[in-house]
């Protein structure tokens, strides 16, 4: 149930038009109105489920202030209503109303939860301050929509209004779960003052260009484009965004641009996080520049095939599997401290590894990583180099498995004695080469 926020006069008509409800039937026959003018009572209130399911084809009310719960629910032939002033519109009061194509609120505050549910409405344009969940849910006809006092889009506001391409909201500044989820029409969005978008909220909306300028946190799967499960014949959703820019995002949530397979460009100048699975297989994303980012999760870029160069200058931990199959060549990482397991395997491209000072206290630690095969397989046999000369104890070289074609391998000369006789290295004891004195 939606929560109302009503004034004190208001409410005194409400409990006045509750209390003459008492010898009223509710119900109206099917078949026995075609019209209704002023049907609120006392003036104030047209009643819970007043007219539901009725053959009733219009209405107008220029005295009701609300309208009450599935007042109209299901009536199939309801195809205009128009309600001067009414404020507030309950829970479900025009749900499965299949024929209403146009509706007249000019002072409407608040609308409940699946009030306007599964209508043809081509438009909706109101100075609404507040909407419930699933308020015009599986309205397939709506094509536009205009809410500039609505501050907080609603869980299912909008989902699956498979007709919706144009929102205006400036001043929303959250983004609930699955608000426009499905909405396979909406090419573009620009929300000048949100903050957060939430989970799932343009998931399956086919976007070419999200703009979001004041956005700091992207939650997860927020324009995910899916994908096929595993030994399913399902058909995954069309992935086409191509451009995501967010100048103040700081977070970017699980699995937040997943799939986008169109995706090419990308900013984001302040993000500091990058959470799993963010930009999995983003095939189209050949370069990426994060200045600010700080930590990458498991699995945040696995896929995209032709990322080629990255630009992580202050990442200090990399989760597993975080640029597995990328088409990397140099991956700098000047500050990094933590490299999960198989980061960078399937990496075919990469030629050129260094690991800095930063991370010698990680490497050294004992046993950690037997069996992770960060580099493992020998899928980046085409390494030509290997850099450890800022190595201060000799770390375990399963994480170099299967890379044997590594020609030079540098090491600082207080440890080339123990590279060479050390039975995980003597395989690369031939190429082991000092360039430093410690």
């Amino acid at each position: 149930m939606s929560e109302y926020i009503i004034d004190e006069t208001t409410l005194t008509g409400l409990a006045n038009a509750t209390r003459s409800l008492t010898n009223m039937t509710t119900g109206i026959k099917i078949g026995q109105l075609a019209s209704i003018v002023n049907g609120a009572v006392d003036n104030m209130f047209m009643p819970p489920l007043k007219y539901a399911r009725t053959s009733i084809k219009s209405c107008t009310d220029n005295k009701a202030k609300l309208i009450g719960a599935q007042a109209f629910m299901s009536c199939a032939s309801l195809s205009y209503i128009s309600a001067s002033q009414c404020r507030f519109i309950e829970d479900q009061a025009f749900a499965n109303c299949t024929s209403l194509t146009s509706v007249f609120f000019p002072n409407v505050e608040q609308i409940g939860d699946s009030a306007f549910y599964n209508c043809k409405l081509a438009q909706f344009v109101s100075p609404v301050k507040r909407l419930g969940q699933n308020a015009f849910y599986s309205c397939a006809s709506l094509t536009q929509v205009s809410l500039s006092s609505v501050t907080e889009m609603p869980v299912h506001a909008f989902a699956a209004c498979s007709s919706l391409s144009s929102v205006y909201a400036p001043n929303v500044s959250v983004i609930k779960n699955e608000a426009f989820t499905e909405c396979i029409s909406l090419v573009s969005v620009s929300f000048p003052n949100c903050i957060t978008v939430e989970m799932g909220a343009f998931s399956g909306a086919h976007l070419l260009s999200a703009y979001f300028p004041r956005c700091k946190d992207i939650r997860a799967s927020a324009f995910c484009a899916g994908w096929t499960p595993s030994g399913t014949t399902e058909t995954p959703d069309d992935p086409s965004i191509l451009t995501a820019t967010f100048p103040e995002c700081s977070i970017v949530g699980s699995c937040a641009f997943g799939y986008q397979t169109k995706l090419s460009l990308v900013s984001f100048p302040k993000c500091e996080q990058i959470q799993s699975e963010a930009f999995i297989q983003c095939t189209a994303l050949e370069q990426v520049n994060f200045p600010a980012c700080t930590s990458v999760g498991a699995r945040a870029f696995e896929g995209c095939s032709n990322l080629s160069t990255i630009s992580f200058p202050n990442c200090t931990v990399t989760g597993s599997s975080a640029f597995k199959k990328c088409k990397l060549i140099y991956p700098e990482f000047p500050k990094l401290s933590q490299i999960g397991t198989e980061t960078f395997a399937l990496c075919s491209s990469l030629s050129v590894i260094e690991l800095g000072a930063s991370q010698i206290s990680f490497l050294a630690m004992p046993g950690y990583f037997k069996t992770c095969r960060t580099f493992a397989y020998g899928t980046v046999a085409g390494i030509r180099m290997l850099n450890l000369t800022a190595v201060a104890v000799l770390p375990s070289s399963d994480i170099f498995e299967g890379c044997t074609s590594i020609p030079f391998i540098y090491v600082p000369r207080s440890l080339q004695q123990s590279f060479i006789s050390h039975s995980q290295w003597s395989y690369f004891a031939s190429r082991i080469v000092v360039t430093v004195t410690n």
